[in-house]
């Protein structure tokens, strides 16, 4: 496993690329571990990896199959990438009330640690609408920040 996290950190953004774009052809509609149906095509696929460096890709590959038991959750609710700059983030969405898990937060100290942009969203409910159909007042709390910095 050591071995070929090294060749994947060492590989170019288009080895990575073409490696898995030829993965995604071949192994579409296959039942197996890994979602392709998440990807519209292999160019999707593509253009969320060139948002990588390869060493980030390598690292979290690590981080995943030497503790999946522990890794397996936690991770943000989105992927935003924007492959024509090249610009990935990881967001971890909190509504009124919520609060960061032990786990989410090892998770975005994690992607920071790597150069990988990661952000916590506090959604406020003003204009939102509750289950019976009125209209919501904005909760208290909702500016309220999560402090997921590392200060040991």
């Amino acid at each position: 496993i050591d071995a070929r996290l090294q060749e994947i950190a060492e590989m170019s953004k288009e080895e990575i690329s073409g490696e898995v774009e030829d993965y995604f052809t071949s192994n579409l509609n296959v039942s197996s571990m890994v979602n392709w149906d998440l990807f519209r095509s292999s160019d999707h696929i593509s253009g969320l990896l060139r948002c990588f460096e390869p060493m980030q890709l390598s690292k979290i590959m690590d981080r995943m199959i030497k503790d999946h038991r522990t890794y397996r959750s936690g991770l943000p609710d989105l992927t935003c990438w924007n492959p024509e700059a090249g610009e990935l983030r990881f967001v971890e969405v909190k509504g009124p009330g919520d609060k960061l898990s032990y786990k989410q937060i090892l998770w975005i100290r994690f992607f920071l640690s790597i150069g990988v942009t990661a952000e916590v969203c506090h959604v406020d409910p003003t204009g939102s609408f509750n289950s019976t159909g009125i209209k919501r007042k904005s909760g208290a709390g909702v500016n309220e920040t999560n402090d997921v910095s590392d200060n040991s």
